[in-house]
């Protein structure tokens, strides 16, 4: 597909590295503050899994830093600590984006994340 390199991970291979980047401790994270667990919320709120939710937005953020946080909530703290993963997972958001994508949308994708911030 456009844009995409052969270095990148297949679907497999990425989650076996997701997987291992979740496994680091993660006791000493401080706890989020109000506001953004609310933007968090909200995009676990949209019904993706991190999985998705990275193929179809990630292009338009400029930084996360939502797994350097704790959040209260167990299942959006899972949440948000995959996708902090996948963001930062070399080809993790490229294997999303091919396995969740149609060529259509991941054409959309990348004129977006070509395009100016």
């Amino acid at each position: 597909m456009p844009g995409m390199t052969d270095h990148i991970f297949d679907w497999d291979t990425m989650r076996g590295a997701i997987d291992a980047h979740l496994s680091a401790d993660n006791r000493l994270r401080p706890p989020s503050d109000a506001g953004y667990e609310g933007l968090m919320r909200g995009w676990m709120s949209e019904g993706l899994c991190p999985e998705e939710w990275a193929a179809r937005n990630a292009q338009d953020g400029a930084s996360f830093s939502g797994g350097e946080h704790r959040h209260a909530d167990l299942a959006l703290d899972a949440w948000v600590r995959r996708l902090d993963a996948i963001l930062f997972t070399h080809g993790a958001v490229e294997a999303c984006r091919r396995h969740y994508l149609t060529a259509a949308e991941l054409e959309a994708v990348l004129e977006r994340e070509a395009g100016p911030f």
